[in-house]
């Protein structure tokens, strides 16, 4: 989940709305601390599991690949670049919700 710079620095919600809005601070002191000394914090359970277990099956078929088997992991030839445009997937869609 990507938290605004106005929710991390003021306390707000994902949705930039300040601590005087919400009433309620994003992150834990402990959260925090972590930002200010590391640059990102980890928000658990942002997104159900089940949303999770949707986008790995969504790139591995948009990869064509399958996950039990290592043969098609590395196709020869080589799939072109490392870029996976797959950004505007009903699933990933979701996860921005």
């Amino acid at each position: 989940m990507i938290i605004p710079a106005k929710a991390i620095h003021e306390g707000g919600d994902a949705e930039g709305a300040g601590p005087e809005e919400t009433g309620m601070p994003v992150l834990s002191a402990e959260d925090r601390a972590i930002w200010e000394e590391q640059g990102y914090v980890v928000v658990r359970e942002a997104v159900p599991l089940e949303n999770c277990r949707a986008a790995e099956r969504a790139v591995w078929e948009f990869l064509e690949m399958d996950p039990n088997d290592p043969e098609s992991w590395y196709p020869d030839p080589p799939r072109r670049g490392i870029k996976v445009d797959i950004y505007h997937h009903p699933v990933l869609w979701d996860h921005r919700q």
